[in-house]
């Protein structure tokens, strides 16, 4: 299973600070948890001086394919199960 980082790299923090507009900073995060086909934080942007909560969904480094495929197919089986 991939372990997703407890923090998003520098390079992505930067995107999404551009991302964002002029002046975008990112202060603070947060990794969420339930996903497995992503890495998911939570980003608390200011801006303006304005604070604002953003979701940022990362996909796995690598081989994602193979991985995505395998990952996929056994969320849509957890979501789909019922007792009978």
């Amino acid at each position: 299973m991939h372990s997703p980082p407890t923090r998003p790299p520098a390079e992505t923090l930067a995107w999404v600070e551009r991302t964002i507009g002029p002046r975008a900073r990112v202060v603070g995060w947060r990794r969420l948890t339930g996903g497995i086909t992503s890495s998911i934080h939570r980003l608390t942007i200011v801006q303006n001086g304005r604070r604002e909560l953003y979701v940022l969904r990362r996909w796995p480094d690598g081989d994602y394919a193979a991985y995505a495929i395998r990952a996929v197919a056994s969320e849509t089986a957890a979501l789909t199960h019922r007792d009978e």
